[in-house]
């Protein structure tokens, strides 16, 4: 072998070993997940390749494409940090046995980013702590759902830290509950940047505040797009439940903050609601009066999961149903909508020995069963509000276009739990013959899966975002509702969530022209046979009277013209018949003859 083959042989091990140690590794760590209503730990596993920057991710459990997009986003970010090139390749998986079919949701996010960062940078990276929350594009960490449920899950499994993102007075007040029980330490972080150095830099991170600072009231314009006063009266009613919560809650030294964090949200609910955001203010309302009630629960001895499904089954056997008419189908909807979601909590918890007392085990159970009783009130709510009846609708109708949009909503490989349950719901409303609420949630499915593809393929959201709010003026309620949350979004700089929102307006706009469409002449049948006699006079139908009336010239014609070729044929017979007859002749056959 010449001197000179032999260097270059040298040289492309030399790069190759030096190439490849910064791309060797293999990371394991726990990921906390909420499966139902409870908490979880899933393994994940990180492997570096020499490569050129591709990432992998493992097809079981199916991975939904936010947590792809999740994934993408914090391995990118860790580079960026890191000052590196991108020349490994990066392969994650997860451990098959946890029990769910799909993984889907942004909150891997900052552990996923903290584990490149150790990886890539040949750093340690501590076993005894579990992250949670999503990472944004400045390195801040955002909120996630489900806390609680991940924090609690975390501490029975060992862990010695739970990181978390600054999240809602119950979130923290519940934290705080979880570390007075268990030898775990709950911190929260603003910035990645704290997780990095806490994971792998042996730097200290902030312990989690024992109160949380009031939201501030937005500072918002008028709102005036569209007169949703109608809608108003549902929104006050939940705003009410949220402030007669809050006067029956219990006293004590540690009530005070939470009084004064509650009074706060109760002013910036009224003041969003002044300024024409009804949706947004019923939704915060909404919200509030979940967490608080939960919380109210901690301190009361009577309350059990027992107890509140009776309560939501009492709510849901009340409620009665009016006719679907032309005037209120789309109020109708809305409460049979939320009628289905209440009835999915109360039929799908299944807990043991429900009568005991609550404990901050069973807190989670009885906070998944208080949106089912939120959900019937403001069912009840919207009933009370909806106009009266008018001209009778045909629901079943509806039947077939619900049926192909079930079929659409159902031929996506969906992973995401919110989209999944809208299915369930959607075909139980389906069984049940109420088409228009079925026709809703499947909507909502398609139009989300819709806006996540747009989104996860595009780099600017606000260059598909501004055509399509100023697409046209909507007309259909919930369309209007949906736009102001939209609207509300904007203003608060939620760009992709704005997105989503009026994406999904748009849809419904689209979807209650095509229902009219079907609807409207079953209606014009309806209220035409239950009007009077003196009634039906007073507004002729003329098309109708045209087609009747050439009907009958037709059938009096006939008859004339019948009767005129019976007369000409008896005259003309009678006044030839002899003489034909007479001059006749009369043949005979052969056998005749003989």
């Amino acid at each position: 072998m010449s001197k000179r083959l032999f260097f270059l042989l040298s040289l492309v091990l030399v790069l190759s070993l030096s190439y490849s140690e910064s791309c060797i590794g293999t990371f394991h760590h726990y990921l906390p997940a909420v499966v139902g209503s409870n908490g979880g730990l899933v393994n994940m596993t990180m492997r570096l390749l020499p490569g050129n920057g591709t990432i992998y991710v493992s097809i079981s459990p199916r991975i939904g494409t936010t947590t792809q997009d999740s994934i993408s986003q914090a391995i990118q970010y860790a580079y960026l940090y890191s000052s590196k090139s991108r020349e490994c390749d990066i392969i994650v998986s997860f451990d098959t046995s946890f029990p769910t079919e799909s993984i889907d949701g942004p909150s891997a996010g900052a552990s996923v980013s903290a584990m490149t960062f150790a990886a890539i940078n040949n750093l340690p990276f501590r076993s005894d702590t579990i992250i949670t929350g999503t990472i944004e594009p400045d390195g801040s960490i955002g909120l996630v759902g489900g806390m609680y449920e991940k924090a609690l899950a975390s501490a029975q499994m060992g862990a010695k830290y739970f990181i978390a993102p600054k999240d809602s007075f119950l979130e923290l007040l519940l934290l705080k509950r979880i570390e007075s029980k268990y030898p775990i330490k709950i911190l929260t972080a603003k910035k990645i940047s704290e997780v990095f150095g806490f994971m792998s830099l042996n730097r200290t991170i902030a312990d989690v505040p024992d109160d949380v600072s009031n939201r501030p009231i937005p500072q918002l314009s008028q709102y005036t797009t569209y007169n949703l006063s109608s809608f108003t009266p549902v929104a006050r009613s939940m705003i009410n439940s949220h402030s007669q919560i809050l006067n029956n809650f219990p006293n004590g030294p540690e009530i005070t903050s939470i009084h004064s964090f509650y009074e706060n949200e109760l002013d910036r609910e009224q003041a969003v609601l002044n300024k024409g955001y009804v949706f947004t203010a019923a939704n915060d309302a909404f919200l509030n009066y979940i967490d608080m009630t939960t919380i109210s629960a901690l301190y009361d001895s009577e309350v059990s999961i027992s107890s509140t499904k009776r309560e939501i089954s009492s709510c849901l056997s009340s409620s009665v149903r009016p006719a679907f008419s032309d005037s209120n189908f789309e109020w109708v909807i809305g409460s049979d909508l939320r009628r289905s979601w209440a009835g999915q909590r109360l039929a799908k918890l299944n807990v043991t020995d429900e009568n005991r007392k609550l404990t901050d085990e069973l807190l989670s159970d009885y906070r998944y069963l208080i949106y089912g009783k939120a959900w019937c009130n403001i069912s009840q709510s919207m009933l009370q509000n909806a106009p009266a009846p008018s001209s009778m609708l045909n629901e079943s109708l509806l039947r077939d276009l619900a049926y192909e949009k079930l079929a659409l909503a159902k031929s996506f490989d969906l992973t995401n739990e919110d989209l999944k349950s809208r299915i369930d719901s959607s075909s139980s409303l389906f069984a049940l013959g109420r088409y228009g609420a079925s026709l809703y949630d499947s909507q909502y499915v398609i139009s989300m899966t819709h806006a996540t593809s747009i989104l996860s393929n595009s780099s600017n959201v606000s260059n598909i975002f501004d055509p399509l709010l100023s697409k046209r003026n909507y007309t259909s309620l919930w369309a209007q509702i949906y736009s102001s949350q939209a609207a509300f979004l904007l203003a608060q700089k939620d760009l992709g969530s704005a997105y989503r929102i009026v994406l999904y307006a748009d849809d419904l706009e689209s979807l209650n022209g095509q229902m009219l469409s079907i609807l409207k002449p079953a209606s014009l049948s309806n209220s035409t046979s239950a009007l009077t006699p003196a009634s039906v006079s007073e507004t002729p139908d003329s098309g109708s009277d045209f087609i009747f009336n050439f009907q009958l010239l037709c059938f009096i014609g006939a008859i004339i013209i019948l009767l005129l070729f019976v007369a000409i044929t008896f005259y003309v017979g009678k006044k030839y018949g002899n003489k034909t007859n007479s001059s006749r002749k009369v043949y005979r056959t052969p056998k005749e003859k003989v």
